[in-house]
């Protein structure tokens, strides 16, 4: 669905939001779009990290601990490609474990300057020393073998908390995951806006419906993780 389509109503997240709260399609002063947009990116930002921590690859630390968000996985050795859940947050820093049991920093290269084949750059698996980014993947440069790592949540990430936010005049623009979940920003909207005018009927009925589709989010990207092979799938744009 479009963040707030003006033309096809029944496509814009924004009109969803009226209709849950019983507010004519035709009165926009009502639910103001700037106030919407508040709400939906509060939701936005929300839902990219309920969606990265459900995968079952990825363990994160406690918000309130850290600036910006980690998340460690387990390396596997000869393995370079890796992945985090799709969402759209960046990828600030990358470490990876040696034996000894110290996280050690990767210095960020840029692919086109490797001048050869990139399969035969580090073609000897050893302790990582470099990353890139390429397309929807973290590859980092040698493959760890076992020996030089500690394979065990061996991999951790440094990320971003900011995803590309809506700005109002954003009438077409979609949400960066999958479109079975972008009514969750619409409930989520309609929700704070309900609470904030003391709207007790539409809290009670609207929450039911936006719990219960949070915890499809979580399990439908929870079971995805599971098997998957290890690949960054961010959906926005300018994402990485």
């Amino acid at each position: 669905m479009k963040f707030l389509e003006a033309t096809n109503k029944e496509l814009s997240l924004y009109h969803d939001a009226l209709s849950l709260l019983g507010i004519p399609e035709t009165d926009t002063t009502t639910f103001a779009a700037a106030t919407y947009t508040r709400y939906v990116n509060a939701w936005y930002q929300r839902m990219v990290f309920y969606i990265w921590r459900s995968s079952g690859m990825w363990q994160f630390d406690d918000s309130t601990a850290t600036t910006f968000p980690e998340a460690t996985t387990t390396l596997v050795a000869g393995q370079e490609d890796y992945t985090i859940p799709s969402g759209g947050l960046d990828v600030r820093e990358v470490y990876v474990m040696n034996s000894g049991g110290d996280y050690q920093k990767l210095r960020k290269i840029n692919p086109f300057a490797i001048g050869y084949a990139r399969d035969e750059y580090y073609e000897t698996d050893s302790m990582p020393a470099e990353y890139y980014l390429e397309g929807n993947s973290i590859i980092i440069k040698p493959a760890p073998a076992a020996a030089n790592v500690t394979l065990a949540l061996g991999l951790k990430i440094i990320l971003d908390r900011n995803v590309t936010l809506f700005a109002v005049g954003d009438t077409t623009k979609e949400p960066g995951f999958i479109a079975q979940f972008h009514r969750v920003l619409s409930l989520g909207a309609a929700y704070d806006f309900a609470r904030a005018h003391n709207m007790v009927t539409k809290v009670a009925t609207i929450k039911p419906d936006l719990d219960m589709m949070v915890r499809e989010v979580e399990e439908y990207f929870s079971r995805r993780s599971k098997g998957g092979k290890n690949n960054i799938r961010p959906n926005l744009i300018s994402s990485i």
